[in-house]
């Protein structure tokens, strides 16, 4: 499904001569759209009613909206006093183009056919949305420009998250191809000149520090980042599930990349997958299971997106990092069609669950009949305050036909394991437990031989300083 975005700009010198190139381009590119059923909704333009109410108000000397956190943003536009004339030029011109040429001519060549959004992020047209009043519209969120946590994602809500994300560099391949040794370190020039969020490397290294241990060197640095960045998506992603229908829509940004750097798409510049790729593919399948700890119990909820309903089995297992079973049990789930259903809720005394949980992990399993419909694994610390162990990946490489087959399995809990290699995976993100069998396909040019010396599995374990 396609969101359409139609122009994000302010013109403050319009002329007659220019609205007709306006109308000639509206009506061209309506009917060359139109008949694509893909496209569900038309939208005026990208942040333009965002950054006036916020940042241009100020340039052309007008009260902005009081109590708006802007950031960084802030220092970007000076007070300054237009003209009255200018300014209301300005506003004239905004208005003529989105709110009145652009839906007349979706009207006279879609036909009305799809909705039309003046302008994203809005709660209403002509009311632009702000995070203390998420009742209505369309939220763009970033996390990091607010410098919390990221854990407190699920703290914000919003109708429909039309934009949001967390950056991250590409992998250890496509960082190599832009740099030099000598480049590679995170306050290098090169590094820095690559970096699309405002802040840099410096941000991102203190939001590294906020969830996992400091990197052992470069490699495990952007690795880390990835890591990171999955981690924030994939609670972003099931949380704005779990919460329909309050929250019914969720677009992260972006899925690639026009150049090599740290950014927030999750194809890098060569269409390489990131660790997000992957973690988006999960947390966006039909039928998901979003986990929540709140008040020292466990929550768990079924999101589903089928179109008919369905009674399966909840199974919940806490073990600890070396598979040693805590606690086990199930429950009969009745999942309603397009909703979420609270599959689950217990304390953690009732589950058994000591107050020393760093080296605790819970697998959720949802089964319908013989049929695995969702799994998950629920963490009760961060990421930095896991006691892993040395998970002793051991793989192996076999041909499947024109493919390739690789399986894998761990002694103890590889966390965020991730492999490197010249070939198309169909998974390589994910966390194994200990004793557990996966199975990826790879697709590659390779032979067989040339293919195995390329692959190389990485964890988190193996961004720890061991000699510490």
């Amino acid at each position: 499904m396609v969101w359409q975005d139609f122009a994000p700009a302010i013109y403050h010198t319009p002329t007659i001569e220019f609205y007709a190139t306006v109308e000639a381009e509206l009506r061209d590119n309506i009917r060359r759209l139109r008949n694509h059923p893909s496209i569900v909704l038309w939208c005026g333009n990208n942040e333009t009613e965002l950054i006036w109410d916020l940042l241009m108000k100020k340039a052309f000397g007008l009260e902005a909206p009081p109590n708006r956190a802007l950031g960084p943003l802030g220092a970007l536009f000076p007070k300054g006093t237009a003209a009255p004339e200018v300014t209301e030029r300005v506003i004239r011109s905004y208005d003529t183009l989105f709110y009145h040429m652009i839906p007349e001519a979706i009207a006279a060549y879609d036909y009305n056919a799809r909705d039309y959004w003046p302008s994203s992020p809005l709660s209403a047209p002509k009311e632009v949305i702000s995070l203390d009043r998420p009742q209505s519209g369309d939220l763009h969120f970033y996390i990091a420009m607010l410098g919390l946590p990221v854990t407190d994602y699920p703290k914000f809500e919003a109708r429909f998250f039309s934009e949001h994300g967390f950056h991250g560099w590409p992998g250890k391949e496509t960082v190599y191809e832009f740099t030099s040794p000598e480049d590679r370190r995170t306050d290098s020039p090169v590094m820095a000149a690559h970096v699309r969020e405002m802040q840099g490397n410096a941000l991102l290294g203190r939001y590294i520090a906020m969830h996992y241990r400091e990197p052992v060197d470069f490699d495990a640095y952007i690795y880390l980042s990835q890591v990171l960045q999955a981690f924030t998506m994939k609670l972003a992603l099931e949380t704005h599930r779990s919460r329909m229908p309050y929250t019914m829509g969720s677009l992260y940004w972006q899925l690639n990349d026009v150049w090599p750097g740290a950014t927030w798409a999750s194809l890098d510049y060569k269409n390489r997958p990131k660790a997000l790729h992957y973690t988006v593919e999960k947390a966006f399948r039909p039928v998901i299971l979003a986990s929540t700890q709140e008040n020292d119990s466990l929550k768990v909820r079924a999101v589903s997106d089928l179109r008919e309903g369905f009674t399966g089995r909840l199974r919940i297992r806490i073990l600890d990092v070396n598979g040693k079973v805590v606690h086990e049990s199930g429950s009969r789930v009745t999942v309603a069609a397009n909703t979420s259903t609270l599959a689950y809720a217990a304390s953690m005394a009732d589950l058994g669950v000591p107050a020393d949980r760093t080296n605790l992990v819970c697998e959720l399993v949802l089964t319908r009949g013989k049929k695995t419909e969702a799994t998950n694994l629920h963490y009760f610390v961060l990421p930095r305050d896991l006691a892993l162990e040395d998970p002793g990946i051991q793989w192996s490489l076999n041909q499947a036909g024109e493919a390739f087959e690789l399986t894998v399995r761990s002694r103890s809990l590889a966390k965020d394991l991730y492999f490197e290699g010249k070939g198309r995976f169909s998974d390589a993100f994910f966390d194994l437990l200990p004793g557990q069998t996966k199975v990826i396909r790879v697709e590659s040019a390779l032979g067989l031989e040339e293919l195995r010396s390329s692959l190389r599995p990485y964890s988190v374990w193996d961004t720890y300083d061991h000699g510490k």
